[in-house]
């Protein structure tokens, strides 16, 4: 990761968020927030730093966490259709993701920082955004 950006911003992006969003959707139950911080620590932040920002950042992705267990779940114990749940969860965590992800970088680096990366931002949040709100509106 160093070799891709020096940027701690960007190494946010990309492993806090991208890498945690896929470890979110594959295992779940806080091993995202606990590798991501592990890693980012590694990459030289400050322990209590990167877990607190790990946890803010894997806001968006926990929903749909662990192959989707939180909407099942949801679902039989409400009794409503987990399918119905999932499509509302994913129109309304698409803005959620843009505004955790500007929210961490102003918490990193203040306007400055939100100035700075907002295409990179934009791209991960949006990319994200968009195959979440497609995948859980059309594919269940």
């Amino acid at each position: 990761i160093l070799s891709i950006t020096p940027d701690q911003r960007l190494q946010m992006l990309i492993v806090g968020f991208s890498f945690g969003a896929f470890l979110e959707g594959t295992a779940g139950f806080g091993a995202p927030v606990a590798i991501t911080a592990a890693l980012l620590v590694g990459l030289g932040f400050n322990p209590l730093y990167a877990a607190g920002l790990c946890l803010i950042v894997n806001t968006a992705p926990v929903a749909f966490g662990a192959m989707g267990i939180p909407i099942i779940v949801a679902g039989q114990v409400t009794g409503l259709d987990s399918f119905a749940i999932g499509q509302m969860a994913g129109r309304q965590l698409p803005l959620l993701t843009l505004i955790v992800l500007f929210w961490i970088m102003a918490i990193m680096d203040g306007w400055r920082g939100v100035k700075e990366t907002w295409p990179a931002v934009v791209v991960a949040g949006g990319s994200f955004a968009i195959a979440q709100f497609l995948s859980s509106n059309f594919l269940g």
